[in-house]
């Protein structure tokens, strides 16, 4: 079962685009028109913009933006300045063509079978890399596993911790909207006809049925949820059509006897489709409804027979949504961290990543960590571990029980495999790798004699190579910390290696 933020992907077929008109509202629009006259003609001559220009435009808005929210102002105007800047920008960089051809930096770099260039698939989950080059995350973490440089430049990474681009992410998709660009995994759903983006006029139809009273709304629900997935979370927009989150966190209480686990998946995949548009997101964050709805679907997961995917999408929309403090501290209110607990516990791989990294981002105060220590989520997590970067980031940054400490000091000898890269199963890049140095670093200082393994020597060869590449200066710390702990408390192996 594939992730629902970012599963990994096999070499894909590129859909072509078809010639649709846009609806997305965020079409490159026509430039602004002077009052001056030429002398032999009354007509206007467009002013015409360049890159620099709407980029210090977007900057410009940026800072106004940062300090309407200091004001505690929404800062609508500002919002508007950045999007007609954004969209100018995109109707200067990448002009109409026929066929429209995708802009290189929205695609990944997955090799395809014709070994085409300008086949390549429209980005996914774009993030921000150290080099500073945006790339998809599924690509990345792909890439990155085979050598620790930048995709882009080919140089050498000082960390491989990456950040998401919400706004190339935004940009994308509207991009894909105005082109009806859609994704392989969204054909299935639409046969084998390109869809057709609904026009303002029909999706108001479409809400207006799904807030009537006729019946189930099952064909409605689907439809929206279509529309959501096809055009990345950009339609239905929720700024224009701002009644739809009320109506999609109510409808289970208004067909509540009729209710089934199909128009149950329906609506979250709506919810979650939709979050993965910033301007959506910040709307769904602010209904003080959702967290209490998203606790009751898992609540009623077994009575339902929902499927795991439903949980694994629940927790996703918590990773999402807890950038926004007002939702993260509600989710804490209503018991959410101990929801995600018990989630770990369930035998999926997707479910437990997904929960794993929805705990994250509820870890990222006071408040959510005292709550994960008070819940013991690091023992749990220990008694479900997998080895991934998600869950070893997570293990060093939870609070630690001393029961979860001693579990870290016995399981000493699978630490220093996985940095050694001897572990049998998983995959971990060096955002991993320094987080196990973080645990064994937990171990010199707490029980150094469990890092007394049958490979000592070649693990502290291991640690003086990690050295001589790039690391953050606090895993440097700890490197130079459990070397000297290693080198006094087993001199024996250290007069060998001499």
């Amino acid at each position: 079962m594939n992730s629902p933020r970012s599963a990994a992907r096999s070499v894909r077929q590129q859909q072509a685009p078809s010639d649709v008109v846009s609806t997305s509202g965020l079409v490159p629009v026509q430039a602004a028109r002077t009052g001056i006259h030429k002398k032999d003609s009354s007509k206007q001559q467009p002013v015409v913009h360049t890159r620099s220009e709407f980029a210090a435009t977007m900057q410009s808005a940026l800072v106004k933006i940062q300090e309407a929210a200091a004001a505690g102002s929404k800062g609508e105007a500002a919002f508007a300045e950045m999007e007609q800047a954004m969209t100018g920008l995109m109707a200067v960089s990448y002009k109409e063509a026929e066929p429209a051809k995708l802009p290189r930096v929205f695609a990944t770099r997955w090799a395809q079978d014709d070994a085409n260039p300008l086949m390549e698939n429209v980005m996914d989950d774009p993030v921000t890399l150290a080099s500073g080059y945006s790339v998809d995350q599924t690509y990345y973490q792909w890439f990155v596993s085979q050598k620790n440089t930048c995709p882009v430049s080919g140089h050498s990474l000082p960390h491989s911790i990456s950040v998401p681009n919400h706004l190339l992410r935004d940009m994308i998709a509207a991009w894909c909207l105005d082109h009806s660009k859609l994704a392989p995994s969204t054909t299935a759903d639409i046969l084998s006809v390109p869809w057709i983006p609904p026009s303002e006029e029909q999706i108001q139809v479409i809400l207006e049925k799904l807030s009537g009273s006729s019946g189930p709304p099952k064909e409605t629900l689907h439809l929206i949820q279509l529309m959501s997935k096809t055009s990345k979370g950009v339609q239905p927009c929720l700024e224009k059509w701002p009644d739809l989150a009320a109506v999609l966190l109510d409808l289970k209480k208004k067909w509540k006897l009729l209710w089934t686990p199909d128009l149950e998946e329906e609506r979250i995949t709506i919810i979650l489709n939709l979050s993965m548009h910033r301007p959506n997101r910040e709307i769904l964050a602010e209904q003080r409804k959702l967290p209490g709805v998203l606790l009751k679907v898992i609540e009623k997961a077994d009575s339902l027979g929902s499927s795991a995917s439903l949980l694994a999408m629940v927790a996703s929309i918590i990773f999402l949504l807890s950038e926004f403090g007002m939702f993260r501290k509600k989710m804490l209110d209503i018991r959410g961290m101990k929801m995600l607990r018990d989630l770990l516990k369930i035998e999926d791989v997707v479910v437990r990543k997904e929960s794993g990294t929805a705990i994250l981002a509820l870890c990222t105060d006071e408040e959510g960590k005292t709550l994960a220590e008070d819940y013991n989520v690091a023992d749990t997590l220990l008694e479900c571990f997998m080895v991934t970067d998600e869950f070893l980031l997570l293990l060093e940054r939870l609070p630690k029980s001393p029961h979860a400490l001693d579990k870290i000091c016995d399981r000493a000898v699978e630490w220093v495999n996985i940095i050694m890269g001897e572990h049998a199963s998983g995959m971990v890049t060096s955002r991993g790798i320094h987080s196990a140095i973080s645990l064994i670093s937990i171990i010199a200082e707490r029980d150094v004699g469990k890092l007394k393994v049958k490979n000592l020597e070649d693990f502290k060869e291991r640690l003086r190579e990690l050295t001589s590449k790039r690391m953050p200066m606090q895993t440097m710390f700890l490197v130079d910390r459990i070397m000297k702990t290693l080198s006094e408390m087993f001199p024996a192996h250290s007069q060998l290696q001499n």
